[in-house]
């Protein structure tokens, strides 16, 4: 019997995710047409809208979050009798099911499942409490005590593997490595990881008691720690030599050109001639950080990337003002160097403005958008792909490093590809 239930709810979910999307489309509220776009995504677009499409062709449209103008009336024919057919799945859930059920649950597994049918590893339907989740965690800033946490799934164990620079953990000495066992009176040490970032984030002027455990001096130590408002540490830089500089950029989040722009002038006064940006292992981001970031390496007016949407549209964007930094530079990539750090290397490579090293990187080359629906969920859908300055659309391609190398993970006191980088700069 429970697997004909099972069975049920599985075929009740997938039909009832068509309907209520198909019912969207008909009652004049339709996706692509009545939702506005999420906060990040518009201002990503307004940060798009004003650089410049080819001056030479100022016809072409200049706004790429414009949704697409829907089918012809054999296609709304199809929704309405897609409509029909999961309302008619309601009536008899709603008149004949017997058991207790969560109809709010049941439709937001119902439109994940519609979305995921589209078999896009990067399209998905979102609840209002996930998609405030992952708009916290793309803006770089929240309100909490400034640590980056890490849960190892088979002991439950919970380890701070960063301590932001600007949180009150490490104005307390709250150190990488320690590993968190009670937040307040309550035992950590098996609480999952979403349950303890709830805990230490919360609202500002606010504190909670951490304690955790340092191995290294066999003992437990509890830290109160106020909550206030926290950038999260994107750029990791220093000096390698009198002229070489290394600088890491993590992700692309809103923070990310600040820090970067910052970084960049704080090396220069330190005597950084030569650079090394490390993108290595960096998943990508917004798409208007990596385009105020590539302004800050290459000449004004210069093309950046460009983007084709459903209805072939083609979307240019170019650098807006002079770089920040023109000395020599070399970027490290590696097979997880993805989405936007594929955008700022292919940008660098085309235009002959840095010297790729690495490994062939992941090739995402499309770009995702969000559109809010009217309870506050969203859906995260691929609405257009992306070429580098030479025109060429990397998706499931990559880049290729013009000088091959890697780290080896054995030796993890040298960083091979590191010494490989600052050894080519320094025969310039």
């Amino acid at each position: 019997m429970e697997e004909k239930n099972n069975g049920f709810f599985k075929g009740f979910w997938v039909g009832f995710g068509v309907f209520l999307i198909c019912a969207v489309l008909i009652g004049g509220v339709m996706l692509m047409q009545g939702i506005k776009g999420f906060e990040r995504w518009r201002e990503s677009h307004e940060t798009e809208a004003v650089r410049p499409t080819k001056p030479s062709d100022p016809a072409k449209p200049t706004d790429p979050a414009k949704p697409t103008e829907p089918a012809g009336t054999d296609e709304a024919g199809d929704n309405a009798a897609a409509a029909l057919r999961f309302e008619e799945v309601m009536d008899y859930v709603d008149s004949h099911f017997v058991l207790e059920y969560d109809k709010d649950e049941m439709i937001n597994q119902a439109l994940k499942a519609y979305v995921d049918a589209a078999d896009d590893p990067y399209s998905e339907y979102l609840t209002a409490e996930e998609f405030a989740k992952m708009m916290e965690d793309t803006s770089g800033s929240y309100c909490g005590i400034g640590v980056q946490i890490q849960q190892n799934m088979e002991n439950m164990e919970t380890t701070v593997i960063q301590v932001f620079t600007n949180g009150s953990a490490k104005e307390q000495g709250m150190k990488a490595g320690d590993v968190i066992v009670r937040i307040g009176d309550e035992d950590a040490r098996e609480m999952p990881i979403d349950d303890i970032v709830d805990r230490v984030r919360g609202k500002e002027g606010t504190t909670v008691d951490v304690t955790v455990y340092r191995s290294w001096e066999d003992r437990e130590i509890t830290f109160t720690l106020t909550r206030r408002p926290v950038e999260v540490d994107t750029v990791y830089y220093r000096m390698l030599t009198d002229t070489i500089a290394y600088l890491q950029l993590t992700e692309f989040d809103e923070v990310s050109a600040g820090q970067m722009e910052a970084a960049l002038k704080a090396l220069k006064k330190e005597g950084c001639r030569q650079l090394v940006l490390d993108l290595r292992n960096n998943p990508g981001g917004l798409l208007s950080s990596v385009l105020d970031v590539a302004d800050l390496f290459i000449e004004k007016d210069l093309l950046i990337m460009s983007m084709e949407d459903k209805e072939g549209h083609v979307y240019e964007y170019y650098s807006e003002k002079k770089p920040v930094f023109s000395g020599d530079l070399t970027v490290l990539v590696n097979g997880n160097s993805a989405s936007a750090s594929e955008v700022l290397t292919g940008c660098l490579k085309d235009h002959g403005r840095a010297v790729i090293m690495g490994e062939k990187t992941f090739g995402k080359g499309i770009v995702q958008g969000f559109f809010t629906l009217s309870d506050g969920s969203a859906i995260k859908l691929t609405t257009e792909y992306y070429s580098t300055p030479s025109g060429q659309c990397i998706h499931k391609i990559g880049i290729e490093p013009d000088i091959a190398g890697t780290d080896d993970p054995a030796t993890e006191d040298v960083d091979e590809l590191l010494e490989q980088a600052k050894e080519y700069l320094q025969k310039k």
